[in-house]
């Protein structure tokens, strides 16, 4: 079925292609043709995982693109175009791409080979004809073995995709054969109307006069008006030039009138760091045309970049060289092609950023349910054990890499923008000013740290724990950038007013607008770091130091992602480095600190734990037994819902975990809901309050991975009570 619609598809394309092409020229052919080379050639790159069956035009397009180069050959040399070629060729190419389809891809390739590479050599043998004639231009000399040199590589082509090997290999032929190829056939095409344009015009001189007349006035219009510029002057040997004549856009261009090149005046339009080799381009002389771009300055010291194009590059005997040419202002697209890279590099890292997050953030996970059972079981083994005991102390070895996993389980989350976080107005001031001691005591003796602390800064939506996270590691970072040198640390908060272009060429929220955000900043006068270092900082696991583990400054990102902010790194070797984090602020008003609620007693409760790791289920069990609970257990999520099912109210809380395979914690909080409506659930997941949050609506409690057996007992029982802050509700 998908053979007949990709015949039906090549075949209406095939008409429409004879119907448009059919009083066009050989120029028109030849770029059909080559359009179609280049699906062709980019098909059969999409891999067989991609849409394996569309890779079956390549076949069909392949034969095309040999048809349409011998009809546009043929239009050239001014010989009729068979009706049938294009449908033969059509016809030729499903054959190819169905023998593909049943026998495979090689098989077409092979069928490829008896038909495209003899098209080409039939055109080449029908251009090399049709340039024997004494007055052809050197570009249709040249199009009878620039076709052969096309038959050769498309049978290279055919044969190599026929021996089944990747076609990526053959990129670099068709970079270099491609383009002499294209070029060659549309100066041909050039010359050959040129030539028959002349005749036309020798042959009706004394008619066209008044014409002529008429055409050089809109020239003349079109050159005032014209952006472009066109020019014919003469460098002698001591470089002095001679203007001919220069078009009236050179003014406008350049904001220079012409006569202030005269002499040597036009070397000093030329950017003085590029001045020794363009004075070279332009005085060494050649038969060849000659392109190139040249950095000038514009009379009021702006850049400009020109694009000339030297079409008579001679020189005389006494070494004067005559230049005939035309120059193009490029500098608006040279900027936006510049900007339109630097954007396709920052979203290509904030894509890498992204799936390296997701990867953290999975890690962790399974992570997590592996702490909470190291780390519960140690310490229930810790309190069984005398305090003398020989084997307390390996217990306890075991509880400290427990938390020394969490501490670096807990860096991935944060990196993945899923760490614990409590959003709350926050004055930066107050924060770094409870943090400066801590900070003090933590750079090396050698390190002056200093505070400028903004006056009128609004306060920010953030997670204090978060922030001063951010706020330590950034200052470690520097202390070390110092190294052994003495040297100067400035924390500062301010309130900024930020471009797109620095949002632009942030770290973090792409969707920002520019506008005042707060900017915690920490500056230093460390060794800096160049660009490509500084682009890769904030990578999991790439660190600069020996020792490192990569995933300081990478948590760093995740928490402020999570505050929906940026960070704009400045840095060069040998001039320190100043970080800002910019925080969007908030009209909301500080917090001010409540007093906890009771947390009441429950006794004998009956508690579900919801989990799909054993080794969680064990340790709850014990916990929850130990302090008087009764506790049923249920391995995934098809489990709990059988036992709710069989009967709701045997139940009084229930401990779910909310990543689970199918069906998940999500699904069996809302069969729990729709069974009994009051039934007390706390969500347990390695992700923070808001992430539980955002995935179900009315939990009455909390719980995060890895937990302690205390902060398990006690939400159970402050759930059960009605204590806990409810969350998502």
């Amino acid at each position: 079925m998908v053979e007949i619609g990709l015949f039906v598809v090549l075949a209406v394309f095939t008409v429409l292609a004879a119907r448009l092409l059919r009083n066009t020229g050989a120029v028109a052919h030849w770029v059909a043709g080559w359009t179609a080379a280049a699906l062709a050639g980019f098909l059969p790159l999409l891999g067989t995982s991609t849409w394996p069956r569309l890779q079956l035009a390549a076949h069909a397009l392949g034969t095309l693109y040999a048809a349409l180069l011998l009809s546009g050959t043929l239009l050239l040399a001014e010989r009729k175009v068979p009706r049938w070629l294009l449908p033969a060729a059509l016809a030729y190419g499903v054959l190819r791409a169905i023998a593909a389809s049943e026998l495979g891809p090689h098989v077409g390739y092979a069928l490829g080979l008896l038909c495209e590479p003899i098209a080409v050599v039939v055109a080449a043998r029908v251009a090399w004809d049709a340039s024997r004639s004494a007055d052809v231009g050197r570009a249709e000399r040249w199009l009878g073995p620039s076709l052969g040199v096309l038959a050769l590589a498309g049978t290279v082509h055919l044969a190599w995709l026929a021996a089944g090997r990747s076609p990526k290999a053959l990129a670099p032929l068709w970079v270099v054969v491609a383009p002499i190829a294209r070029g060659v056939q549309i100066q041909a095409a050039a010359d050959r109307l040129r030539r028959r344009v002349r005749t036309q015009l020798e042959a009706s001189v004394a008619e066209r006069t008044e014409a002529l007349s008429a055409s050089e006035e809109r020239y003349r219009a079109i050159s005032a008006l014209s952006t472009d510029f066109a020019f014919k002057v003469r460098i002698d040997r001591e470089l002095r030039l001679t203007r001919e004549w220069i078009s009236g856009a050179f003014a406008r261009t350049l904001g220079v009138e012409p006569e202030q090149i005269d002499d040597r005046g036009w070397i000093g339009l030329l950017d003085p760091a590029e001045r020794d080799v363009a004075v070279a381009d332009f005085a060494r002389g050649g038969e060849r045309p000659l392109q190139l771009e040249v950095n000038l300055r514009r009379r009021d010291g702006s850049r400009c970049v020109v694009q000339v194009r030297l079409g008579l590059n001679e020189r005389d005997a006494d070494g004067t060289v005559h230049l005939l040419g035309s120059g193009r202002d490029v500098t608006a697209l040279k900027d936006a092609e510049a900007e339109r890279a630097r954007l396709a590099r920052h979203v290509e890292q904030a894509e890498r950023l992204e799936s390296l997050g997701i990867l953290a953030g999975g890690i962790a996970h399974d992570f997590n349910n592996l702490l909470t059972v190291i780390r519960g079981s140690a310490k229930l083994a810790l309190a069984d054990l005398d305090r003398d005991g020989p084997a307390r102390a390996r217990v306890e070895r075991i509880a400290t890499a427990a938390e020394h996993a969490a501490a670096l389980t807990e860096e991935m989350l944060a990196y993945a923008g899923k760490s614990a976080t409590s959003l709350a107005p926050l004055d930066p001031a107050v924060l770094v000013g409870e943090m400066a001691d801590l900070l003090r005591a933590s750079v090396g003796a050698h390190c002056v740290l200093g505070f400028e602390l903004g006056e009128d800064v609004p306060p920010i939506e953030g997670d204090a724990n978060g922030l001063r996270r951010v706020l330590m590691n950034l200052v470690l970072n520097a202390s070390e950038a110092l190294g052994d040198k003495p040297g100067r640390i400035t924390v500062s908060t301010a309130l900024a007013a930020v471009t797109q272009a620095e949002l632009d060429d942030a770290f973090g929220d792409g969707h920002l607008a520019p506008g005042r955000y707060v900017a915690l900043e920490v500056r230093d006068e460390g060794r800096g770091m160049d660009r490509e270092t500084s682009r890769r900082i904030f990578e999991p696991f790439f660190s600069t130091k020996f020792s490192g583990r990569g995933l300081g400054m990478a948590a760093v990102l995740g928490i402020v992602q999570a505050h929906h902010g940026v960070i704009r790194v400045e840095t060069a070797p040998g001039e320190g480095t100043l970080v800002r984090v910019l925080l969007p602020p908030t009209s909301r008003a500080l917090a001010v600190a409540e007093a906890p609620a009771p947390a009441g007693t429950s006794d004998g409760l009956r508690v579900l734990v919801v989990d799909d790791d054993e080794g969680v289920l064990e340790l709850a069990r014990e916990v929850l037994a130990a302090a008087g609970h009764r506790v049923r257990t249920a391995s995934g999520g098809r489990a709990a819902i059988d036992l709710l099912r069989a009967d709701p109210h045997a139940v009084d809380v229930v401990v779910l975990d909310l990543t689970m395979p199918e069906p998940g914690g999500e699904a069996v909080f809302r069969e729990a809901r729709a069974l009994r409506a009051d039934l007390p659930v706390i969500l347990v997941t390695g992700y923070d309050a808001a992430h539980a949050a955002g995935r179900v609506t009315g939990l009455d409690g909390f719980l995060r991975k890895p937990w302690e057996p205390e902060d398990l007992v006690a939400a159970v029982e402050r759930t059960h009570n009605g204590v806990g802050p409810p969350i998502g509700s």
